[in-house]
């Protein structure tokens, strides 16, 4: 099994504004410039990036069934989707000046082969933005399909290995307060029992209120992709680490 975020599934309702920051926070980089998506998924950034000013987005996965879907899903003209391992891009016959690749480091057994394989994709001057689950306790990860995650320090330890210049940032949900559309109830609407001890009425609510979430009758706000930041090096709260990297630009010649 591959973990991948599909649009129009119950995870994409869950998940899809986390995901969908990444790839708002690359814009700037990728805005008129040559990109790369690697393991690009169902897709959905490289059409974001596409379709906020990028010169030409190419979405690069192992998955034949990815890139087909892909292909029939976001038809752009400054957008295509080529099949090809990320771990080994050495023999692509393109260079980029922006390489993204979101939540794909974690999966992969030799993560210097694949930073290897980012970096040599990557015109001279280049900017590589590469995310991953920050670890936060020692030992195998919880998710089933992640390889290895790492710590801050980890992370840069091992981007130092190929990128001179790196900036590290932390993504983090802002901390607001619940709200829904007008006429959806939410936790604040629970009803109370009138003449009920305190200590009582707190028991219920703890025991009725996730099984009211579950059934659907209440509801939590949606995340927005607005409601993510990227704070640079704060890394205490946050559950996913951003690094912007930059390849060293081609010496210059001598004249004549």
């Amino acid at each position: 099994m591959v973990e991948r975020l599909v649009p129009e599934t119950r995870e994409w309702e869950r998940m899809s504004a986390e995901h969908l920051s990444r790839y708002a926070f690359a814009i700037p980089w990728c805005r008129g410039k040559h990109t790369a998506d690697v393991a690009c998924g169902s897709g959905y950034g490289s059409c974001l990036l596409a379709d906020s000013g990028a010169l030409a987005v190419t979405g690069v996965d192992i998955s034949s069934w990815a890139v087909r879907y892909c292909r029939e899903k976001y038809r752009r003209p400054n957008l295509s989707f080529e099949l090809q391992d990320g771990a080994n891009l050495e023999s692509f016959e393109k260079v980029f000046d922006v390489v993204v690749s979101f939540e794909t480091i974690e999966h992969v057994t030799d993560a210097r082969a694949f930073l290897s394989s980012l970096h040599a994709v990557l015109a001279p001057g280049g900017v590589l933005l590469v995310s991953t689950p920050r670890r936060k306790k020692e030992g195998r990860p919880d998710n089933e399909f992640h390889v290895r995650e790492f710590s801050a320090d980890e992370f840069r330890a091992l981007l130092k290995e190929f990128f001179a210049e790196i900036e590290l940032y932390g993504q983090v949900l802002l901390p607001r307060k619940n709200a829904a559309p007008a006429g959806t109830a939410t936790a604040a609407d629970a009803p109370v029992p009138v003449g009920r001890p305190a200590s009582l009425l707190r028991r219920l609510k703890d025991l009725l209120l996730p099984l009211l979430f579950a059934v659907g009758i209440f509801k939590h706000r949606q995340k927005q992709v607005e409601d993510f930041r990227f704070l640079k090096e704060e890394f205490s709260d946050c559950d996913v680490l951003m690094a912007v990297c930059r390849r060293k630009p081609a010496p210059l010649r001598e004249p004549g």
